[in-house]
């Protein structure tokens, strides 16, 4: 089943739960396409999101784009739901997609890090294991049924500028694939939606070795970015930063390679995505939570589970975390400094 996605030139119903800079824009391209699209958003963007629809920015030019939007679906179930959330945020926003959830609804978390769904249906040992790091108890495991889970990888870089609007000027990219062999074909229907939206998509039936390449791409850039508040550009060409990017990586690969993913990562393409800041690093500037759970946590917990170590890792978690709290301080809103 590897290889480009074809286009799917019927219209659906899907409905993204999720209105931060990623879920702009696939709910904006996917509109586009002429699917009919409901974002689930609150307060001032679902205000500004009824009143003008979405603003994208990206190399074709700038466009206002109509969709739907509610506080909670309240319709019938859609073709595909797609949850557009941060990991920390994903729960509660799973829970509010649920309702447009049905028998035959395709369910594609876009987001970062080691997913919850990682071990449904492998077999061996560690079929269902949850990882608590991204899963605490198994409440995602239980709330959103895994022959209807599509994986990604997602590789759209985007900012959001305000409450209904994202600029997104580097290609668009993404790789989906079946969480278990009975979302196979429901997998092709969405990777078809997605070319079709002029999004370039891969359609992989391995999709745990291509989120690990994502996954290793964001831990080695996303908290050093916190940490050093330099851009994607600048963490591979200082001489100070980019040794320890490459030492997360190879502590990363290892993880991956116990877990039978062998994934290659070649800086140069990170470099060439410009003086990017990572969505992590726009995270702190704005004093909102971090994904160090999803992106680093989850990692070394499977590294535990293995009896591996991952010391350069763990130290740049920390002063990543250091950070956030330290700014939270400054600005008046102290937070208990969160632990791995």
């Amino acid at each position: 089943m590897t290889g480009v996605a074809q286009r799917d030139p019927s219209p659906a119903r899907i409905c993204v739960a999720g209105a931060g800079a990623i879920g702009l824009v696939l709910a904006a391209r996917l509109a586009m396409a002429g699917n009919a699209v409901t974002v689930v958003a609150r307060g001032s963007t679902l205000a500004a999101l009824r009143a003008e629809g979405i603003v994208l920015g990206d190399r074709e030019g700038s466009r206002l784009v109509p969709v739907l939007a509610a506080s909670k679906p309240e319709w019938q179930p859609q073709d595909v739901v797609i949850l557009a959330a941060k990991a920390q945020d994903l729960p509660a926003i799973a829970a509010l997609a649920r309702p447009a959830i049905g028998p035959a609804t395709m369910v594609v978390p876009a987001v970062n890090g080691i997913p919850w769904w990682y071990f449904e249906g492998t077999g061996g040992a560690d079929d269902g294991r949850v990882i608590e790091a991204v899963d605490p108890g198994g409440r995602l495991q239980a709330l959103l049924p895994a022959a209807q889970l599509v994986g990604t990888a997602t590789y759209i870089t985007s900012e959001r500028t305000a409450p209904n609007a994202a600029l997104t000027f580097n290609p668009l990219r993404m790789t989906v694939g079946p969480v278990t062999p009975a979302a196979r074909s429901g997998a092709a229907r969405v990777a078809g939606l997605l070319q079709a939206a002029g999004i370039a998509t891969q359609l992989v039936d391995d999709i745990r070795t291509a989120v690990w390449a994502k996954v290793i791409r964001n831990l080695s850039t996303n908290p050093l970015s916190v940490v050093a508040g330099a851009t994607l550009r600048e963490i591979f060409a200082d001489p100070l930063l980019a040794p320890l990017a490459r030492a997360t990586i190879e502590e990363a690969r290892a993880v991956a390679a116990a877990y039978g993913a062998t994934v290659s990562m070649d800086a140069d393409e990170v470099v060439k995505l410009g003086d990017v800041r990572t969505s992590m690093l726009q995270d702190y500037e704005r004093g909102r939570p971090l994904e160090l759970a999803a992106i680093g946590d989850a990692v070394v917990e499977l590294a535990r589970h293995k009896g591996m170590g991952m010391a350069h890792t763990c130290d740049i978690l920390a002063l990543a975390r250091f950070r956030m709290a330290k700014a939270q301080a400054l600005a008046g809103n102290p937070q208990p400094l969160p632990q791995p």
